[in-house]
């Protein structure tokens, strides 16, 4: 019923090679006489020939394709820095990529859209803190990280063959743990997850 749907007979036998051009430019900053770190890019990446699987839901079973073209424009800030006792860091990132062709199959069933997204999140961003000091001599540190990751289309768009309706994914993460060190000994650390 799968292969009746996508209007084929069978699975492929073959698909090609994908290639990938990518452009990217930065820098590094250090700041506040070596405290602290500055690091900042922006990107753009050209992909020819994505290798791209196709979902048959009926026979939960899969395929490899190729999906014509695809692009990705994004950009990374990343800062650490060092004071009295506690270390920050976080980074922020923001990708675009989408395909830019409309892919279809030899009988013309559209596999994904122009405009769709390729499963990556446009926003991600993490911050750290950890607080290291010693408690009865041993070396002792404490740290907390959120982690956000923005939401996006695990599948095709809207028009697929693929497409299920459903809210896009999101998932964030906290963590904190407590650690004890000494050359003898580390404990194991204390830590909480959502």
């Amino acid at each position: 019923a799968d292969f009746a749907n996508l209007g084929i007979l069978s699975t492929p036998a073959t698909y090609q090679h994908d290639t990938v051009k990518s452009t990217e430019v930065g820098g590094k900053f250090r700041l506040f006489g070596g405290r602290g770190q500055l690091n900042v890019s922006a990107f753009h990446i050209d992909w020819d020939n994505v290798q791209f699987i196709v979902n048959l839901p009926q026979c939960a079973f899969s395929y490899v394709a190729n999906a014509a073209t695809a692009s990705s424009d994004g950009a990374e800030i990343q800062a650490t820095g060092r004071f009295m006792g506690f270390t920050v860091n976080g980074n922020v990132g923001y990708d675009d990529a989408r395909y830019t062709k409309t892919v279809k199959n030899l009988s013309g069933t559209v596999l994904a859209n122009k405009g769709d997204n390729l499963g990556v999140p446009d926003w991600t961003a993490n911050i750290g803190v950890q607080y290291d000091t010693q408690i009865m001599e041993l070396p002792t540190y404490a740290r907390m990280d959120f982690a956000y990751t923005g939401k996006y289309e695990r599948i095709t768009g809207p028009g697929s063959s693929a497409y299920i309706s459903a809210a896009p994914f999101s998932a964030n993460y906290i963590n904190g743990n407590e650690t004890h060190r000494s050359e003898e000994h580390t404990s194991e650390p204390s830590h909480i997850t959502i």
